[in-house]
C-alpha cells in the first residue's frame, strides 16, 4: 500500500539508503499508474529517466502531468541533466545538503 511504501521510504531516508529511496520511488508510481493518475506522457519520461541511470521516478502533485520527482546518485547528475536536456525536457537540480527540520 502507499502508507506502507511511505513508512519504508521515511526509513530509507534516515538510514541514507537512497537506493532504496529510489526503489520505492517507483513502487509509488505504479501504484499511481494503476489508480489513473499517470498518463502516456509521464510513464514515457519515468522510463526515459530510469534509462538514464534514475534511482527512482515518481509523479508528484495533483497527477495528470505537471512534475515528476527524479532521484539521481550525485555522481550521475551532470551526465542525467545531459541527457535529458537532449530529449527537450525542463528541470530543476536540487542537491540535499542537510538533514533540514529535525524532531
Amino acid at each position: 500500500t502507499s502508507e506502507e511504501i511511505t513508512k519504508r521510504a521515511a526509513r530509507a531516508l534516515e538510514d541514507g539508503d537512497n537506493i532504496m529511496v529510489g526503489e520505492l520511488m517507483t513502487e509509488n508510481q505504479r501504484l499511481l499508474r494503476k489508480i489513473g493518475v499517470s498518463n502516456k506522457i509521464i510513464d514515457r519520461i519515468i522510463n526515459l529517466c530510469s534509462g538514464y541511470g534514475a534511482l527512482g521516478s515518481k509523479i508528484t502533485g495533483a497527477g495528470g502531468g505537471g512534475c515528476i520527482l527524479v532521484l539521481t546518485k550525485q555522481e550521475n547528475r551532470e551526465n542525467f541533466i545531459s541527457k535529458i536536456r537532449k530529449e527537450g525536457l525542463k528541470y530543476i537540480s536540487v542537491t540535499l545538503e542537510s538533514k533540514g527540520l529535525l524532531y
